[in-house]
């Protein structure tokens, strides 16, 4: 006995010697990279408002680099592989790094840049580079939470060679993508499968991929693949890019995130009801997890709601434990499908005497990073994850101003009090359920239900119409800096921008999104009001191009001056240069540069051949330039060189 109390002590001061700290399924991104030859995670956080936050969080154990980078939404912990042993690695949120050994039947002969973890949560899959080849060769899927991690191999399969520098898996639709360094584009993956389709190639060499929650695809690198420290916006259509935000210099970079969501509503229609009436019961899970997922689904009513019928569902093979004629919808083992998934209930209300009612139905099974168990969400509320509240009206308390509603552009008004079983009787004679009118005025109503008779008046006075108004339409300079706020009276609920061409704005949510002016554009405003009204308008920007390069004519090498360097420039940083040559008189080749920023020093030629400084005279360049809107051209001229 003393033994086994011994044996317990310890294996619990061991769990408590490595215990964790997980992350958060925020859709904040993580880019692990090594900055001053030590590794570190930076985060980085586009909040709502359209504004990019960022903090580094050093390595307990920075001397490793960490590569095949992944978040796992089961324990909400980052997994990847350490680019020197091999060994899998297990990061928490206060950067502790933790081995669990080099999985089982994993060559590690092989170089191993990219990975992620699959939406389950439960595989890191990486991708095996042969370094003599410099291609992918293979797969690896390891398991993360089985004894020994076992790697189950697979052949790469694609059509050209592939050096994938990394991985993600959208969360809204089953595709995954990836950054191609051989052929400079992004590519998709179906399991082992590389497929090259339109996606453009570009200049940017990417290091790391995520996902914000809006299925929005971002990448980190920059033109020199030395360094990385650029975030851009990627369209997952056209493969293109655009900077959007400078972050940390590092090297060796490799991102991931957790952009996982599942949404629980549970809408009851009327919330206003009295005795004998019916009511509907809609419950809506938009999964955007990447994967669907079987949970247990339960709905408790009070005891006087019976449930007459399930009018409509989405799933097809969920065994119904509880249901029709109970107050309880019981489905242990419900699956929830990628997208929309629904079930609509027809309940009876009888007799009651309560006046006021609250009511929540629940998932649970859910992994972590989905926060494991869900309580059902009321869409016409502000507060999240907020109860329904039924309010049971008795006779003496019948108030016929709370079934008023205006139509969105509030021109008609619309009286329809949503009792079932019953007669009608309005002050214009008619009979029907619902009442309409484009008049203000008094009007009332007799309502005869098998339970009582409903009196009352109502007094109907007209709002002011809605208003929405974007600025007006803009023609500016490729590179100016806009804001696109707008007007209205609305109360708003939400807001989405959205574009014809490339999505360049900051953010998709916000008030007042900034753009960059790159390339003529139409952007269009969709605002959902408190009443879930639906406002649209658009601003069309055209875009000027900006095709102006200035090189310097003369230069001093090591003048400690501004004219120490040969570069060229430009307006904004509009154009990359694809490739500049520099020639001596004799035509040999001095210096030579390809995919480089212009307006950069650092890029440019410092007057040295060989690591001697040339001989004073004139050198003749050449360049060939691309435009951010496609455009390009080549130049030409002459640098003196004079000491």
């Amino acid at each position: 006995m003393k033994i086994v109390s011994v044996l317990l002590i310890l294996i619990f001061l061991i769990q408590s010697a490595i215990a964790t700290t997980p992350f958060i399924c925020d859709g904040k991104f993580y880019i692990v990279m090594v900055v001053d030859n030590k590794s570190v995670l930076q985060e980085i956080y586009l909040t709502p408002s359209g504004t990019i936050q960022k903090r580094l969080i050093p390595l307990n154990q920075p001397q490793r680099q960490v590569t095949a980078l992944g978040m796992s939404i089961r324990d909400m912990h980052l997994y990847g592989l350490d680019f020197d042993t091999k060994e899998l690695l297990k990061i928490d949120a206060e950067g502790k790094v933790e081995s669990l050994g080099v999985p089982e039947a994993l060559n590690t002969s092989l170089e191993y840049w990219a990975g992620d973890v699959d939406p389950q949560g439960t595989h890191l899959t990486v991708i095996g580079m042969d370094k003599q080849k410099g291609q992918d060769v293979v797969t690896y899927r390891i398991s993360l939470f089985t004894p020994r991690h076992y790697a189950g191999i697979s052949s790469i399969i694609s059509g050209v060679p592939t050096l994938i520098t990394d991985f993600v898996a959208d969360p809204t639709i089953t595709a995954v993508y990836a950054f191609d360094k051989i052929n400079r584009q992004i590519v998709t993956m179906n399991g082992s499968n590389i497929q090259h389709y339109q996606h453009q190639k570009v200049a940017p060499f990417l290091e790391g991929l995520f996902f914000d929650r809006q299925g929005n695809l971002f990448g980190y690198g920059s033109n020199n693949e030395s360094e990385q420290s650029t975030l851009y916006a990627i369209d997952k259509i056209r493969g293109s890019m655009i900077p959007i935000d400078i972050g940390t210099k590092g090297r060796y970079g490799d991102g991931c995130s957790c952009p996982h969501t599942m949404t629980f509503t549970r809408t009851i229609t009327p919330e206003i009801v009295n005795s004998c009436d019916e009511i509907t019961i809609q419950y809506e899970i938009i999964n955007k997890s990447g994967v669907g997922r079987t949970i247990l689904f339960e709905d408790l009513l009070p005891e006087n709601f019976i449930i007459q019928e399930m009018t409509n569902r989405t799933f097809t093979l969920a065994t119904i434990e509880s249901g029709e004629g109970t107050n309880r919808l019981f489905i242990p083992r419900l699956d929830v499908l990628m997208g929309k998934n629904v079930i609509t209930l027809r309940v009876k209300l009888k007799e009651a005497v309560a006046t006021s009612i609250r009511t929540q139905a629940k998932l649970e099974r859910l992994p972590l990073g989905l926060g494991e168990t869900m309580l059902s969400d009321n869409p016409y509320t502000i507060e999240p994850s907020d109860a329904n509240v039924l309010r049971i009206t008795h006779a003496n308390e019948f108030d016929l101003s709370r079934f008023l509603q205006f139509d969105c552009e509030k021109t008609q008004a619309i009286i329809e009090p949503n009792i079932q079983n019953a007669t009608f009787a309005w002050s214009d004679g008619s009979t029907q359920s619902q009442f309409t009118t484009t008049l203000p005025g008094k009007y009332w109503v007799t309502i005869q239900t098998e339970c009582a008779i409903l009196n009352d008046t109502v007094d109907i006075a007209f709002p002011s119409k809605p208003t929405l108004k974007l600025a007006q339409n803009q023609t500016v300079r490729q590179g100016t800096l806009l804001t696109l706020p707008f007007q209205t009276n609305l109360v708003v609920k939400s807001i989405e921008w959205s574009s014809e061409r490339a999505f360049d704005l900051s953010c998709q949510n916000c008030d007042s999104p900034n753009l960059t002016a790159v390339q003529s554009n139409t952007y269009y405003l969709k605002i959902t009001d408190q009443e879930n009204c639906i406002w649209e308008d658009n601003i069309q920007i055209e875009v000027l191009p900006v095709r102006t390069i200035y090189a310097p004519n003369v230069f001093r090498p090591f003048s400690n001056t501004s004219n120490e360097v040969f570069y060229l420039q430009g307006i904004y940083n509009t154009a990359i240069i694809k490739r500049i040559s520099i020639f001596n008189r004799w035509g040999s080749t001095v210096f030579e540069r390809s995919d480089i920023p212009i307006n950069n020093k650092e890029f440019g030629w410092d007057g040295t051949v060989l690591g001697n400084l040339a001989t004073q005279g004139t050198y003749l360049w050449t360049a060939e330039i691309e435009y951010l809107d496609g455009w390009q051209e080549n130049l030409q001229g002459t640098i003196l060189l004079v000491d």
